[in-house]
């Protein structure tokens, strides 16, 4: 199994102003992504669960494009900052009740590294809205 790198470097902008947008994964994300993808070896097979890893690296990495353009997430309110989503299928066309991962993000831009897309959380679709903990256990984490 490959290892997910730490960014992606992409041209584009937001909706807004051309920007340059440069894509990391938090431990946190990372941690996810790792964890899913040795869940899915064991359950489909290596060849299967790489290139689902590699998907969802590929579709994170288009968030260089346009990030702002994704809608925010449920549970907000449990946020001290604008925490995005985009759904990852796994597969170029959605199935309907096929198995889809929510993939959570924040827009930031500071002096050091310009405008950064930082992916915070990867999350399957059928577990529940995240509770405090868990959103409190996700920002310690960065």
């Amino acid at each position: 199994m490959t290892n997910p790198p730490d960014q992606t470097d992409g041209d584009g902008g937001n909706d807004q102003e051309d920007k340059r947008w440069i894509v990391r994964l938090t431990e946190y994300a990372r941690a996810d992504i790792d964890a899913t993808t040795a869940y899915l070896a064991g359950v489909v097979g290596d060849e299967r669960a790489d290139a689902w890893q590699n998907g969802l690296l590929e579709a994170a990495g288009r968030l260089a494009r346009f990030p702002a353009s994704h809608g925010t997430i449920p549970e907000l309110a449990l946020f001290q900052e604008t925490v995005r989503q985009f759904w990852y299928t796994g597969n170029r066309r959605p199935r309907r009740g096929g198995p889809a991962w929510r993939v959570l993000f924040a827009l930031r831009e500071n002096d050091q590294d310009g405008a950064v897309v930082q992916v915070l959380h990867v999350r399957h679709g059928a577990q529940g809205p995240m509770t405090a903990e868990e959103a409190q256990a996700m920002e310690r984490s960065q």
